[in-house]
């Protein structure tokens, strides 16, 4: 496995605990047939520079402990720490 694939593995896997079933599929399927993060095409790799680009729609929800309202799965500033 070359560098450059474990970094994509990697980062893919943090980013996948973001998203929701429906879009966790496609980004998986996309990212296990590529090598690099710069290979994968748009918009997956904007996701594993800055999981902060997830759009809301396609962010896992979590249940508020305040409200028990669910609610988009929020991401840090760095999330890859």
């Amino acid at each position: 496995m070359t560098p450059d694939r474990v970094t994509l593995s990697r980062r893919a896997a943090a980013v996948l605990g973001y998203l929701n079933p429906e879009n966790a599929t496609g980004f998986r399927d996309t990212v296990a047939i590529h090598e690099s993060i710069n290979s994968v095409p748009l918009p997956y790799r904007l996701w594993l520079l800055d999981p902060r680009e997830i759009p809301m729609s396609a962010r896992a929800r979590l249940a508020d402990p305040r409200t028990g309202e669910r609610v988009p799965r929020p991401i840090p500033d760095n999330p890859f720490t």
